[in-house]
């Protein structure tokens, strides 16, 4: 992307998010971030692709209306819904008398990422955790350095081919070019954690509208991605099925009463929040009313959590620190109805930046910070680019042009047949045998059904100017905190120079 300036987009259940910001000398400046209501789209499965279209198309209007430039190309997140976590190890021979070089490491990806996977399977990301130079020195970043041989020991994530492929035919349509696709919950854990925590035992659950994911982590290393069928909604469903209320009063009554309550006041509190005069008997709901169903459901949500550690993967809940992000992370005392179940030190992340200061968009600033680094460690162009603005003295940054290189993702015909690297778009394709993508028209679920917007909404295209420095600087100078870099994780797909 062109002066370091990022586009991020998350496609939830329940809001799209798009995060557009700028790294600039190790600071992370947001200069839009958006969200619009989701449509079309249930625990990652497309249901609607026209009205999902739509929805990407709307949010990438207010963005650009903002910014008064246009975006083309974006990162893309995805959820981990049927993700694989294998181990990988590859090893490429050097010349003793050159220092390791970026290509070299992207030779070394590359040849990680060619190994033979499944064929419903498209492989994504590649997480080093260490390299070995000549088999005996480790390190975590090799470059610069010299040997006779290479190799690296990583762990490679896999999408299943139609959820992704689905997904990048909805987001093209609306007219972005993906440049990249980062599973959020794996950079969303790496942003959230600290060093110690990174090579400890730890957990992160990130609570979403209907999906909750819970990444486990152990020295450094990716132990299992879990993702349960249970969320926001699920609080919301009860709080309307209790009361006999309408979800969209359920949700608002959530965000501006809820609360976990942690004394016998909080059940018992009298403050009336609701009164509906509309039947023959006047109904009301008090606080206390509404704390009571929000506990019994997040006491269920972390009980199903601690079922799958304990329960289905065999581990001993005692040994794990647990970090807690996403929507629901939001509601006040959550961390009492975590420890009720998993009684262990427990926090909640937040991104720290001016305008996305809501756990919410934790996976869009981990995917932003995630890419970013990869492009610093290899020394990309993009980097290169940045340093070669700060030190002449622009008075305009052009409109933005194409993002990172796009990745580089080999499809088997076979296990033991490997194809020649192709893009992502040419890679899915072959893996559905060149057939276009699943577009599903029509809901199984009839909540959007009555929505006054347009099924067909197709945004006019709009008159971007050029951004000016001051335009800039007024942005800039809004937001910005330092980033914690992850200096073990290297980009296993940027095109060779």
């Amino acid at each position: 992307m062109e002066n370091n300036i990022y586009t991020c987009i998350d496609i939830g259940s329940h809001e799209i998010k798009l995060l557009v910001c700028h790294l600039r000398e190790e600071r992370l400046f947001v200069l839009s971030s958006k969200t619009i209501k989701s449509m079309g789209i249930t625990r990652g499965q497309i249901t609607n692709f026209d009205r999902l279209v739509g929805q990407i198309k709307k949010v990438k209007e207010l963005a650009e209306l903002d910014l008064k430039f246009s975006l083309k190309s974006l990162i893309l997140t995805v959820s981990p819904v049927g993700a694989l976590v294998e181990t990988a190890m590859g090893r490429t021979y050097l010349d003793i008398k050159q220092p390791i070089t970026s290509q070299n490491i992207r030779q070394l990806f590359q040849q990680v990422m060619e190994q033979p996977y499944e064929e419903t399977y498209l492989p994504v990301s590649l997480i080093p955790r260490l390299f070995r130079i000549d088999e005996n020195q480790t390190v975590q970043n090799p470059r610069g350095l010299s040997g006779m041989s290479l190799g690296i020991e990583a762990q490679r994530i896999l999408l299943p081919t139609t959820m992704l492929s689905n997904l990048v035919h909805t987001v093209e349509s609306a007219g972005f070019k993906i440049e990249e696709i980062v599973v959020g919950s794996i950079s969303e854990t790496f942003l959230a954690l600290t060093t110690p925590e990174m090579f400890a035992k730890t957990c992160h659950i990130n609570i979403g509208h209907d999906l909750t994911t819970f990444t486990i982590i152990n020295d450094g290393k990716i132990l299992h991605i879990r993702t349960l069928s249970i969320g926001g909604c699920d609080i919301t469903q009860a709080i309307a099925e209790k009361f006999k209320i309408s979800l969209e009063l359920a949700q608002e009554l959530k965000i501006n009463y809820g609360k976990i309550p942690i004394r016998e006041a909080d059940l018992t509190d009298t403050q009336v929040i609701h009164i509906d005069e509309a039947q023959e008997k006047v109904v009301f709901i008090t606080s206390g009313m509404l704390n009571e169903v929000i506990i019994e459901q997040t006491i269920k949500l972390f009980r199903m959590v601690k079922s799958h550690i304990v329960d289905d993967l065999r581990l001993k809940e005692e040994e794990y620190h647990y970090s807690l992000a996403g929507g629901i992370a939001e509601l006040p005392n959550i961390i009492h109805a975590l420890q009720n179940q998993l009684p262990m030190p427990a926090t909640i992340y937040r991104p720290t930046m001016l305008g996305v200061r809501h756990s919410k968009f934790s996976s869009l600033v981990g995917a932003t910070i995630f890419i970013h680094e990869l492009n610093f460690l290899l020394g990309s162009e993009i980097v290169k680019k940045e340093q070669e603005i700060e030190k002449e003295d622009t008075t305009k940054i052009q409109p933005l042009g194409d993002m990172i290189p796009i990745n580089e993702i080999v499809v088997p015909s076979s296990m033991d047949d490997l194809q020649k690297p192709q893009s992502l778009k040419d890679a899915i394709a072959a893996a559905q045998g060149n057939e276009k993508p699943i577009e599903v028209k029509k809901s199984v679920t009839e909540e959007i059904a009555n929505d006054e917007k347009s099924d067909d909404f197709s945004p006019q295209d709009i008159e971007l100017s050029e951004i000016t420095d001051d335009y800039i600087d007024e942005k800039l100078g809004n937001s910005g905190v330092l980033v914690r870099f992850l200096d073990k994780i290297f980009n296993e797909n940027e095109e060779e120079a």
